[in-house]
């Protein structure tokens, strides 16, 4: 009987482990409306600044938009400065802000284990409003 080389399977691996991770630009993805809408909210009123302790959750929406708070009251819409593609490959991700509150220029920060980092700047914010929730 063959015997595998260990590095085989590892190796074999990496095209289904990046396959699993990729998010799309805005403009590879559908409207974001849509995928709001997918999410059970629509976009709302612009804010200057959203409650740093309110956020206890975080979902990529494109590699532009983060939706967070939605399991809570207040859920807000974050928009970056650029396409921030690593995010969705992070283990751990956090905020630089000062006094509590996030705002425009503040820095939102991935962490993979293996100490690679991902870091972009919230551009602005919108309040998510409860929509009806999209069957599709």
């Amino acid at each position: 009987m063959q015997r595998i080389p260990s590095l085989f399977l590892p190796l074999a691996a990496l095209p289904l482990l990046a396959s699993c991770s990729h998010v799309l630009s805005p403009e590879e993805s559908p409207p974001l409306d849509e995928q709001l809408a997918q999410l059970g909210y629509r976009q709302g009123e612009e804010v200057q600044v959203v409650p740093h302790l309110s956020i206890d959750s975080w979902r990529l929406v494109d590699s532009r938009h983060i939706a967070m708070g939605l399991q809570q009251q207040d859920a807000y819409l974050a928009e970056l400065n650029v396409n921030c593609y690593r995010l969705d490959n992070q283990d751990f991700v956090t905020t630089a802000t000062t006094a509590g509150w996030l705002a425009r220029l503040d820095k939102v920060y991935g962490m993979e284990f293996g100490g690679k980092r991902a870091d972009c700047l919230f551009k602005r914010f919108h309040r998510l409003e409860r929509g009806q929730l999209s069957m599709q």
